[in-house]
């Protein structure tokens, strides 16, 4: 681990050691004067370097033992600056190492989750890692983790999938909270709780219209957003469900819901995922299914860029 902190070594000896430390003072009009030009102590800026050294020293080894290493680190950073001995250096040293390592244990947790298909949990933890240890080597390999992420598609298609499920949770929840809602309202009146339906469509058009609208409008971002995912998928259903009621249709209709406006989104929704020939496949529909459509010329700019 020593020769992976050889940067904290330069760092150390490039700071001035004991007895060549400015003690020089700064008057009220500007000016420097030597501390034995005004006859004082020139220790004294030493001593209180010192005080300070041992104080951010003791604070981060409380802070590391809280693990709490944000804080271990900076406080080693001013020790860093108000260090006066050859001795300090090397304790600074140690220390630095043993954060490290706290850093090093969390990336190899993180690697194992990640190899164990827990790429959310990882790629937090690579996140922490790099924020918390900023300069160290468990930072550096742990921001060298997240752009090998980046080019993972299996990672990918597990991020985008999980993000899907969080925002298909927010909608459900919304939900619950409505009925629950009135359940609670029935029985304050007296009266018998209306059950709730067991598809979701059926639950949406019972809410106001305005919810309607709002939770409408939310799985066309899910749909829209994460295409390729289940819950994606599920969402388009529930909107094209939604808009084919009469009651709701016109509610939540809006430019693009054309057959060929609704099918260039959709590839362009394709394209925006990053599923290249899926959004080929579908830009071509377009073309071939509404060949005199201003869709199917946008449809050709974007196969052009593709292909």
């Amino acid at each position: 681990m020593t020769k992976h902190l050889s940067w904290i070594a330069v760092l150390l000896a490039a700071l001035p050691a004991a007895g060549q430390i400015n003690t020089g003072m700064r008057t009220t009009n500007g000016s420097t004067v030597g501390m034995g030009t005004i006859k004082e102590d020139p220790n004294v800026e030493l001593n209180r370097m010192r005080r300070g050294y041992e104080g951010k020293i003791k604070l981060a080894e409380e802070m590391i033992a809280q693990k709490r290493y944000l804080e271990a680190r900076d406080a080693l950073d001013v020790a860093k600056a108000l260090r006066t001995t050859d001795a300090q250096a090397q304790e600074l040293i140690d220390l630095y190492t043993k954060l490290d390592g706290a850093g090093m244990e969390m990336l190899k947790s993180a690697v194992d989750a990640y190899r164990g298909g827990k790429y959310n949990e990882a790629l937090r933890t690579f996140r922490l890692v790099s924020y918390q240890f900023g300069p160290l080597p468990s930072a550096r390999l742990a921001r060298d983790q997240l752009k090998k992420a980046e080019n993972d598609t299996d990672a990918q298609a597990a991020i985008q999938q999980n993000k899907a499920e969080a925002m298909n949770e927010m909608i459900d929840q919304i939900l619950d909270r409505f009925f629950a809602s009135r359940r609670a309202l029935e029985e304050k009146a007296g009266k018998t709780p209306t059950s709730q339906p067991a598809d979701r469509v059926s639950r949406i058009k019972l809410m106001p219209k305005g919810e309607v609208v709002r939770v409408a409008r939310m799985l066309e971002s899910l749909a829209r957003l994460f295409p390729a995912s289940d819950y994606g998928k599920q969402a388009a259903q529930d909107v094209e469900a939604l808009k084919a009621d009469k009651a709701f249709g016109p509610l939540l209709s809006r430019p693009g819901d054309s057959g060929s406006g609704k099918a260039l989104i959709r590839a362009q929704n394709y394209h925006k995922a990053g599923f290249k020939d899926k959004a080929i496949a579908l830009f071509r529909e377009v073309i071939e299914k509404y060949p005199e459509s201003k869709e199917a010329a946008k449809a050709k700019e974007a196969l052009a860029s593709l292909e």
